[in-house]
């Protein structure tokens, strides 16, 4: 079979620019500027909130439906996160 004659419009190029360039460029500088500052683990933590926020912008932009299912693989990805930083709710603060 043939491929399909496909002609893109100039937004939907501008917008493939825009995600492949700008979004993952501003994102690696980002990272790169983190790991100067934390440990690595922790900055490259932040790429695990990717589907949380996928869920959310799904259902606050494109009005998707949010299922009981999806509340436990949000707990796990939160406590992952929380294990891998080192975050600790019940230490104690310095000079308290």
């Amino acid at each position: 079979a043939a491929a399909p004659d496909a002609r893109y419009s100039t937004g939907a190029l501008l917008s493939v620019a825009m995600l492949g360039i700008i979004t993952s460029g501003l994102m690696y500088w980002i990272s790169m500027r983190l790991m100067r500052e934390i440990a690595a683990s922790a900055a490259t933590s932040a790429a695990f909130m990717i589907p949380l926020f996928g869920v959310g912008w799904g259902a606050l932009f494109l009005r998707e439906p949010v299922t009981w299912g999806m509340l436990p693989g949000c707990v796990l990805v939160l406590a992952a996160t929380a294990l891998i930083t080192g975050f600790n709710p019940f230490r104690a603060v310095a000079g308290r």
